[in-house]
């Protein structure tokens, strides 16, 4: 029998259940993710909450993927930095979903493992439909799928390198508003506009150093996509694509 992969599963505090601040995962984000990545067999995940300890050079060299969900609460930078480290060095693979793209929470994390360099509008409780553009093992069996979800628009300011697999498309719906970042006043301001047929990208790989990394957008924590079957086939194969050869 094949050695079970070791997987770091993380969250910050938005991704726990509150009754003055009730989520979709009464469990958690880091536990549902970490049951169905155990439940496929292939892995053995341990889930851990806004605690750091975890991300220490010494700890990590326990895992061969991390998974990280963020909602923009901060990540330490010695923290970042120690996790930058591992993928960089081929020591492991990263899955990171939905805000761990913050650059404004994670500014070491966002540009080095995810190649994302700019900020980006969103709003939730928008249906969505996610199209895969180019085939690769993370979508294996996957053409599209649609969730509602909370919705990332352009622009992300994707380097070089980071090859996209998936695009998210709004169906025709009214029109919405959206917070969206100023440039100018460095802050988010609230646009009203049509938004049917808006196409952004929505999931990527990146490799950095020796090491490789998987990015996906959907999973605000008041909407039970990670409870959705096709979500959890993508996010299981991307770890084991992201894990070192």
């Amino acid at each position: 029998m094949a050695e079970k992969l070791r997987v770091l599963v993380w969250t910050d505090a938005a991704g726990l259940h509150k009754p003055e601040r009730p989520i979709a995962y009464p469990e958690g984000i880091h536990q549902v993710v970490a049951d169905f990545l155990n439940q496929s067999g292939d892995f053995e995940a341990f889930p851990f909450a806004v605690v750091e300890d975890c991300f220490t050079p010494k700890a990590l060299d326990a895992y061969q993927a991390v998974v990280l969900w963020g909602h923009g609460r901060p990540i330490s930078v010695e923290s970042q930095k120690a996790i930058v480290s591992q993928v960089e060095s081929g020591k492991a693979g990263l899955v990171g979903l939905h805000s761990i793209l913050s650059f404004r929470a994670n500014p070491i994390l966002a540009p080095r493992l995810f190649g994302q360099t700019e900020h980006y509008g969103w709003e939730d409780g928008v249906p969505m439909k996610y199209t895969v553009t180019k085939e690769h093992p993370i979508f294996e069996g996957v053409e599209s799928f649609e969730v509602t979800d909370e919705a990332y628009y352009e622009p992300y300011g994707l380097v070089e390198g980071a090859d996209v697999l998936l695009e998210m498309t709004v169906p025709d719906c009214e029109t919405r508003q959206s917070r969206v970042f100023n440039f100018e006043s460095g802050k988010y301001e609230v646009e009203e506009f049509k938004v049917a047929g808006l196409v952004t990208r929505a999931a990527w790989t990146y490799q950095v150093g020796k090491g490789r990394s998987f990015y996906l957008q959907p999973g605000h924590e008041t909407d039970p996509t990670y409870r959705d079957t096709v979500v959890q086939g993508i996010i299981c194969r991307a770890v084991k694509w992201v894990t070192p050869r």
